[in-house]
């Protein structure tokens, strides 16, 4: 797996159309194989053995020429014209250490690779076989990817994620767009009068997830549901002075949080978490 050619790639639509149906980017990976052939497998090191795992983005299919870097097209033209057409963008990848025969590990999955009606295609690994497969050592691949092999994260980032989070994030950003309309804030702007809460969610997601579930003022878990509104999930606004809420100017930290360093500086706020933490006393302050 490298930069030559970061995309599942496959002739035929219809195992496109299959891992869009069937293929779950949170639990599912898939395994790269080398076949027995040297023509198509050149590296006599790779034949029959297993080399990458991949998660791949399966909401979109794309010609592969957009994916893969100009000379890695025309060779692929050159020497197998009108193959590999329609790919899959590969998010994460891994290879794996050793590349260790295939027939060993999962030999019954590895022989259906070999009947006529999967040539080209995908086989599902049998029961019985994972498990060996998990023990694996693997090591991360950081692919040099295309703009258009990322353009789906954010929508994937809604998509994967808890559903209780979903609804708070929801919630936060409904309320963002309440307070733009009553106070005339700025916050997402793709049109020149025009608010796009579902802008909004993808950002507050991608913080969210970016956050770590924490919230950046204090470090603590942010808390979803409950009856104690100080705990709740809050946007923030980095730089008060700025009126958008946008990528750049928004963070999620819990409402007490929010409220405590509005009207102060952050190392007045910083000073009042010590003490709150019960880190260190008030310069002069009575504690009796």
């Amino acid at each position: 797996m490298s930069d030559h050619w970061p995309a599942l790639s496959f002739s035929k639509r219809s195992v496109g159309d299959r891992l869009r149906r069937d293929f779950d980017p949170d639990h599912d990976v898939i395994l790269y194989v080398g076949t027995g052939n040297p023509e198509s497998t050149g590296d006599p090191n790779h034949r029959r053995r297993l080399l990458s795992a991949i998660k791949p983005e399966p909401n979109v299919i794309h010609e592969t020429r957009r994916l893969v870097p100009t000379e890695s097209w025309k060779e692929a033209q050159r020497d197998y014209r009108g193959r590999w057409e329609h790919s899959l963008t590969i998010r994460y990848a891994w290879d794996i250490v050793g590349f260790p025969l295939a027939a060993d590990l999962i030999p019954n999955s590895y022989r259906l690779l070999g009947k006529m009606q999967n040539l080209g295609n995908v086989v599902e690994v049998v029961d019985g076989e994972r498990d060996a497969l998990l023990g694996l050592e693997i090591i991360s691949v950081e692919l040099n990817l295309q703009p258009v092999a990322t353009a789906f994260d954010d929508n994937r980032a809604i998509i994967s994620s808890d559903p209780a989070v979903s609804k708070e994030i929801g919630r936060i950003a409904a309320n963002i767009i309440e307070r733009a309309q009553r106070g005339g804030m700025e916050v997402i702007r793709v049109a020149p009068v025009r608010l796009v809460e579902s802008d909004i969610q993808i950002i507050l997601h991608k913080k969210w997830r970016e956050q770590r579930g924490l919230c950046t003022l204090c470090g603590g878990t942010l808390i979803i549901g409950g009856s104690n509104k100080l705990l709740q999930a809050s946007a923030d606004r980095i730089d008060s002075k700025i009126i958008r809420y946008d990528a750049g100017n928004v963070h999620i930290t819990h409402l007490g949080c929010n409220l405590a360093k509005n009207d102060v500086t952050i190392i007045e706020f910083n000073d009042w978490l010590k003490v709150v933490r019960g880190m260190e006393k008030v310069a002069g302050a009575s504690t009796s």
